[in-house]
């Protein structure tokens, strides 16, 4: 019996380990999608990775950035960035920081946005999604401010 009890502890220890390790390990960003929506002015960008992302947005004061921060998530060395319209953005980064990354997008518009995250589903891995909704143009914006003053 006492045999027996060690074994079932051993094999507790080890799948603890195991959950433990799994969880630990760095998440894989898989890709980086794009896509605008002409009638809402709206773009789309999604990230994919292999585990569920972890991330942390911060809302700049200026009305066209944000910066999202991913905790323990890497890239390869084949990842590429999406490329994106210069028309519709003046900044649009990723960058390696250990094992974390960090995203920092600057529009030419005032922009809002929303965010989500996606189970995975088919072909895609678990995903974070960042809307970003286009308002007015920062130039015409000054503009305005200027002939109210």
């Amino acid at each position: 019996m006492e045999t027996k009890s060690k074994l079932k502890y051993l094999i507790t220890c080890l799948l603890s380990l195991y959950v433990a390790s799994d969880s630990m390990a760095v998440n894989d960003l898989n890709k980086i999608r794009t896509s605008f929506n002409q009638e809402q002015k709206k773009i789309r960008i999604v990230f994919d990775a292999t585990k569920k992302i972890d991330y942390r947005i911060i809302k700049e004061k200026n009305d066209n950035e944000v910066k999202v921060f991913f905790n323990n998530i890497k890239t390869s060395s084949k990842f590429k960035n999406p490329s994106v319209s210069k028309k519709y953005f003046k900044n649009f980064v990723l960058v390696k920081k250990n094992n974390n990354l960090d995203f920092k997008i600057v529009s030419n518009y005032k922009i809002k946005f929303n965010y989500f995250s996606l189970k995975p589903m088919k072909n895609y891995g678990h995903r974070f999604v960042l809307d970003i909704y286009l308002k007015a143009k920062l130039r015409k914006l000054q503009k305005n401010q200027n002939q109210i003053l």
